[in-house]
């Protein structure tokens, strides 16, 4: 019996409730287990451009270990730079100096040039939750997600177990991810 997606509005206040019952120390050594195992993977052994979000919210899996650990390792780091318009900003990341808060609390560049994601290799999407089967509920800026479809880039959400869902209600605007790593396993949503 196939289980009913779950409305994202529902789906929004467990993860509320969820996020309440974890310690800051707690999410800080997940955020590490899950960036330990992203490391490890094919598709980030053979990716030379990452394209990712900075974010220390803590409800999000932390990735600024990852962004020093990949630029410590040669590969290109690109971060999003929302604007107002329909296009995509993308800012490569030399220096946390270059980077300003949001609105949204993510990091993100004081600058950058309008380009399409075509070169990208790695595409790490932020996620307030995500379902066995990719479905997505993102955080901010509607046309990062919508742009991110365009991209042929394997997609991964970083998340908690805590996130995870088995079917979230799906909008014409949302995407799909190809994979999701928690701090226990990797899902591939293209298995499920």
């Amino acid at each position: 019996m196939t289980k009913a997606p779950i409305p994202r509005a529902e789906v929004v206040k467990l993860i509320r409730g969820r996020y309440k019952e974890i310690s800051g120390t707690e999410l800080k050594n997940k955020s590490v287990s899950i960036i330990n195992k992203l490391i490890e993977t094919d598709d980030y052994l053979q990716a030379d451009k990452i394209f990712l979000y900075l974010s220390f919210l803590p409800e999000l899996v932390n990735t600024r270990h990852l962004i020093d650990f990949a630029g410590g390792c040669g590969k290109s780091v690109f971060l999003l730079r929302p604007d107002a318009s329909e296009k995509m900003r993308r800012f490569q990341f030399t220096s946390y100096d270059d980077l300003i808060k949001d609105i949204y609390g993510f990091y993100i560049p004081n600058f950058g040039i309008e380009e399409d994601l075509s070169d990208i290799d790695l595409i790490i999407v932020p996620c307030a939750a995500v379902s066995l089967f990719g479905q997505l509920v993102g955080y901010g800026n509607l046309n990062y997600y919508v742009n991110l479809r365009n991209s042929f880039a394997v997609k991964y959400a970083l998340a908690f177990e805590f996130q995870l869902f088995h079917r979230i209600e799906f909008g014409r605007k949302d995407i799909l991810i190809d994979k999701i790593i928690t701090e226990r396993r990797i899902i591939n949503t293209r298995e499920n």
